[in-house]
């Protein structure tokens, strides 16, 4: 998915609202001439683009829309509640709804109860609060988010939804009350661009939320990953991370030890080599811990038992000359071959490649894990 290329083509496209809307007819998206005034249709990806309506009740969908991508960006930011009705809304194949400028979200309103899981929804939310209410209360107020997370039955929408993107937005400044994952299975969740200072972090409860994510992509504002971060309650099934469009400052030793399902990291932040070189990479060590073997003799292991444990972590130097040149070879050398953990290596195309004892040491296994 490429986010900036997505973001530019709305942009354009919600700029022609300022002028004039158009009006198309197709097999995918029904009458547009009775759409809301404030949306458009654009027949050639079967999408709907509202902007400028200052409640959700303005918008009304009821003649009936089969749409790809339905995209939703008040004048002021709004709350996201019973007021927006979805009645008359189908996916076409599959369906993305993207809000813009969302002030909270009522966690007891779910507009898209008439969906199913088997609709391959996405949800994108960007430059706005990630905060949730219950009955105009915080939903990160500790007594209100006990209560719900005792309460089995308290659930939000996310079930719904396959993948999952918070873009360029406001977090709460508190832990997040993590109940409204409460039986989530999110094949992919994006957390990227967030405001100067701020990420999502998730509360701690010994609560089983049944929640799994397989895949999690961080970029700007997670610069130390920690356990705080990578909070094992939401990401113990999480089985690929990755971490990209950042300054990494530090990865703190035991920062993988609550994600007991992972089984790739690509590592590929904009300072690759500046970290590399400032770190005694002590986390490596701790990499796929629950497998120890012997990597120089693994003629005696299934071959099903390495596809299903190996464990495959990518150092991404694409964007800068480096090498692995001898001398950092220390950097490297807690690196866990014993845990079954499978080096890959991405370098610059502007630089010859050279076999370094670093590098060298990195691969020595390859060929007994693939």
């Amino acid at each position: 998915m490429n986010i900036n290329h997505s973001l530019t083509n709305r942009l354009f496209l919600m700029a022609n609202l300022l002028v004039t809307i158009f009006v198309y007819q197709s097999d995918a998206i029904y009458d547009c001439s009775k759409i809301s005034q404030y949306c458009i249709c654009d027949e050639s990806d079967s999408s709907i683009y509202c902007r400028r309506f200052t409640d959700f009740n303005q918008l009304d969908f009821s003649s009936g829309f089969k749409v790809s991508e339905l995209f939703l960006a008040p004048s002021n930011k709004l709350a996201l509640n019973e007021r927006l009705n979805l009645n008359g809304i189908e996916p076409n194949g599959s369906l993305q709804f993207i809000f813009g400028k969302l002030a909270s979200i009522d966690f007891k309103a779910n507009p898209f109860k008439d969906f199913k899981r088997s609709d391959s929804l996405t949800l994108e939310i960007y430059q706005s609060n990630f905060q949730f209410t219950y009955d105009g209360k915080d939903l990160d107020d500790d007594d209100v988010c006990e209560m719900l997370l005792n309460d089995p039955s308290q659930e939000w929408a996310m079930p719904l939804f396959d993948e999952l993107l918070i873009l360029n937005s406001n977090p709460t400044p508190k832990p997040v009350c993590p109940v409204m994952f409460r039986n989530a299975n999110i094949s992919r969740l994006f957390l990227r661009n967030f405001d100067t200072n701020s990420q999502i972090i998730f509360r701690n409860t010994s609560v089983d939320l049944s929640c799994k994510i397989s895949t999690l992509s961080i970029g700007r504002n997670y610069e130390i990953l920690n356990r705080t971060v990578l909070n094992g309650n939401i990401f113990k099934g999480l089985a690929d991370l990755d971490v990209s469009g950042l300054n990494l400052e530090e990865i703190v030793d035991d920062a993988f030890d609550d994600l007991v399902s992972l089984r790739s990291i690509k590592l590929a932040p904009d300072n690759m080599l500046e970290f590399i070189q400032s770190s005694d990479n002590k986390w490596l060590a701790n990499l796929n811990s629950r497998i120890t073997i012997d990597p120089a003799n693994v003629t005696d292991i299934n071959s099903t038992f390495i596809n299903e444990n190996r464990f495959d972590i990518l150092f991404d130097f694409s964007k800068e000359n480096y090498l692995f040149p001898d001398e950092d070879f220390c950097r490297f050398k807690l690196f866990p071959h014993e845990h079954l953990v499978n080096p890959n290596v991405y370098i610059s195309h502007n630089i010859t490649y050279l076999c370094t004892c670093t590098l060298g040491y990195l691969y020595r296994y390859n060929k007994n894990f693939n």
